[in-house]
């Protein structure tokens, strides 16, 4: 159970790893600088330098293997049954008691932090070389089956130029007068109003006395 745990987060085709022979793992007690899994490494071809963990055990009598990922990057043409090269042309620099005490899934970009780091505590890696850079096939593939999520664009608030004024109420200066009803006057003592008598029309006399003959 614990072998599953450490190696269970591993994919040949996604993440970098070398093998080791089994016949060099736990010997640790024998010898304090002996690879063991989880052990930072890098692997060194054609003047170019690939970050990597130590990731499995393998045969005794065989040395040089490889994850499907490592392999394909140094010949395209590599597969399970096809090694990418057959000459002595590939290093492994194994960094011994380098693996993290804690497991945990792959993160290619830790590991390319690590082992940059490890080599500049043995002198660095000189000028005109890096370090390459594995993408994360694994996150990228998650990201790609992610349904896309359409957040719709919020509406901006309208600029104080762009909203309709408001008029503002009249002053009480700009406000027209009302003009007041004319006062009556009581007529003066001994005044008589005068009152209008309406005009005679024929056939038709004034009302009064009539004087006599």
């Amino acid at each position: 159970m614990n072998d599953l745990r450490t190696r269970s987060y591993l994919i040949a085709e996604a993440d970098p790893f070398i093998v080791i022979p089994i016949s060099f793992l736990g010997r640790t007690k024998e010898n304090e600088f002996g690879p063991a899994i989880g052990d930072y490494a890098v692997v060194i071809y054609d003047d170019q330098l690939y970050p990597a963990i130590a990731g499995d055990g393998g045969p005794s009598w065989k040395f040089g293997e490889a994850s499907l990922r490592i392999a394909r990057q140094l010949n395209e043409k590599a597969t399970p049954n096809i090694r990418p090269v057959s000459d002595l042309q590939v290093t492994y620099l194994i960094f011994p008691g380098s693996a993290e005490p804690i497991k945990g899934p792959p993160d290619l970009v830790m590991w390319h932090q690590k082992c940059g780091k490890l080599l500049e505590e043995i002198g660095g890696i000189g000028e005109g070389y890096s370090l390459h850079q594995w993408e994360d096939f694994i996150a990228k593939k998650r990201a790609a089956a992610e349904p896309a999520v359409e957040v719709p664009a919020a509406e901006a608030p309208a600029s104080p130029a762009a909203t309709a004024p408001v008029a503002a109420p009249p002053s009480p200066a700009a406000t027209a007068p009302v003009a007041a009803p004319p006062a009556s006057v009581p007529p003066t003592a001994g005044d008589t109003p005068a009152v209008s008598k309406p005009a005679a029309s024929s056939g038709t006399q004034a009302a009064g006395k009539q004087e006599p003959e």
